[in-house]
């Protein structure tokens, strides 16, 4: 139900040029985007709620408006997964307002949840899952969403002849962007994809003492055991999971299973992120280290 289109570097100039071009782009990982956004002043427009950006400024999404400069700037990291492009014909505010809809979705049993559509390694495979009324609805009034792919962008574009009886504007009672039960699976596996590539980045760069004799078949192997045995415990924040895979390759694989910490990550009455920070705080270090030992790490 989506058409795809490879847009060459030529004409996205000349699609940014036109200022039919806008960019999420996520200042998550990427140091690059805050001193961007503080350095000129209503450049970009803030896509997370003004609470959220407080809590976490380096953890948000920005829309920009895509000229020569921006586009030159996007450059500078273009393999790494920083956003989306996105074309449209209406003005930044009613793209902002359209845009923000989708920051938070309602999934099977009234569970809000964040959701990262502009991550660029998520977004096919939500549109490749979408119900026609779910197109109509997140496409609105955007002709396409587009990926970096090797030089060129790769445009995903809604198709209309599958869509044109859809219901524009989809939502669930709470007025969220629903989304449903075979969706799930799916999402998650993307999910978990991405996070894996996250986790593996982390550990080699953060953490490489824990992970520099493992081969990239064992790391891979033992990164999407961590990430299964996480959601386990219904932990879902990416940071907490994040940590959850660190310590299973400093504590070893089953840490989580010991009677000091087992206790902690199952008590669901908690959120996961405190769940996390009760292990990280509470456990004492005799337990880690005896953990370590077990794993062959020394103390």
């Amino acid at each position: 139900m989506i058409e795809q289109k490879l847009l060459p570097a030529p004409q996205l100039a000349s699609l940014a040029s036109s200022g039919r071009l806008f960019a999420i782009v996520d200042a998550c990982g990427n140091p690059a985007v805050l001193p961007r956004v503080n350095a000129n002043p209503g450049q970009a427009i803030c896509l997370a709620e003004s609470r959220v950006r407080e809590q976490a400024p380096d953890a948000v999404p920005f829309l920009f408006r895509v000229d020569a400069g921006i586009l030159d700037w996007v450059k500078g990291f273009w393999t790494e997964p920083w956003g989306i492009f996105v074309a449209t014909e209406i003005d930044p505010m009613s793209l902002y307002s359209h845009l923000a809809n989708f920051l938070v979705v309602e999934l099977p049993g009234n569970k809000k949840r964040a959701f990262r559509y502009y991550d660029p390694r998520l977004l096919k495979a939500f549109l490749q899952s979408c119900t026609p009324d779910q197109l109509r609805t997140f496409f609105g009034p955007i002709r396409g969403f587009g990926v970096p792919s090797g030089d060129e962008v790769q445009f995903l574009v809604e198709d209309t002849r599958a869509t044109a009886n859809a219901v524009s504007k989809l939502a669930t009672p709470s007025g969220l962007f629903p989304i449903f039960a075979p969706q799930i699976e799916k999402l998650q596996k993307a999910t978990d994809e991405n996070l894996r590539g996250i986790a593996i980045e982390h550990l080699q760069s953060e953490h490489p003492a824990l992970v520099k004799d493992i081969t990239k078949e064992a790391l891979i192997a033992r990164v999407d055991a961590a990430i299964a045995a996480a959601r386990n415990y219904k932990l879902t924040e990416r940071g907490t999971i994040l940590a959850f895979v660190t310590l299973s390759f400093d504590a070893g694989a089953k840490f989580h299973s010991h009677p000091k910490i087992q206790p902690l990550l199952a008590d669901m009455g908690k959120p996961g992120k405190v769940r996390m920070q009760l292990v990280l705080t509470r456990v004492p270090d005799n337990v880690w280290s005896q953990l370590r030992l077990a794993a062959g790490r020394g103390a």
